[in-house]
């Protein structure tokens, strides 16, 4: 069994399965994800988050709640894991923060993963510092579809955001 039939990556596109109007989350190619992709509560995925990050001596990384698991997304091995899971392949994968949230999980979190989860994009948490060593807790979700310098402004802009994360398809990884 190849890794495309255990879900681990998105299906390939189909005209079947490019109709915009079916209940998976979807790529602009068409591709879609699994259909429990996205869908954890996010009273599951937070307290899951919490306790994963009390457990963890990471500083800063990226909590994928349908994974149960937090990525060093600086690491090339935890990169490759998230291209692996998330990408085509053949285009970068951005992580697009929606907040930049000072402090811990809250109303405010809470009701931009459900926003993320109503946009049919897939959220993730993320626990960051700052040169002051302040903590930031922020939601963001993955795009992965050969998106231009020009959207990736235009979504930085839309949310707030100075930069966005991206992993190249060599494993790289860095802030644009």
């Amino acid at each position: 069994m190849d890794q495309d039939d255990m879900g681990l990556h998105p299906k390939k596109p189909t005209a079947a399965n490019k109709d915009r109007s079916a209940k998976h989350p979807k790529e602009p190619d068409g591709s879609e994800h699994p259909p429990t992709w996205g869908k954890r509560s996010y009273q599951d995925a937070e307290h899951d988050f919490i306790q994963v990050m009390s457990e963890s001596k990471l500083e800063a990384f990226t909590y994928d709640p349908d994974a149960g698991k937090l990525y060093d997304v600086f690491d090339s091995e935890h990169a490759q894991i998230l291209l692996d899971r998330y990408s085509d392949g053949r285009n970068p994968l951005y992580f697009i923060g929606v907040t930049n949230h000072r402090g811990g999980t809250d109303r405010w979190i809470h009701s931009k993963y459900v926003q993320v989860q109503g946009e049919d994009k897939i959220p993730f948490f993320g626990k960051w510092l700052d040169h002051n060593d302040n903590v930031f807790t922020d939601i963001s979700y993955p795009i992965n579809h050969g998106i231009s310098k020009a959207e990736i402004d235009c979504i930085k802009r839309d949310n707030a955001q100075q930069k966005v994360l991206v992993i190249y398809t060599n494993g790289m990884t860095d802030m644009v």
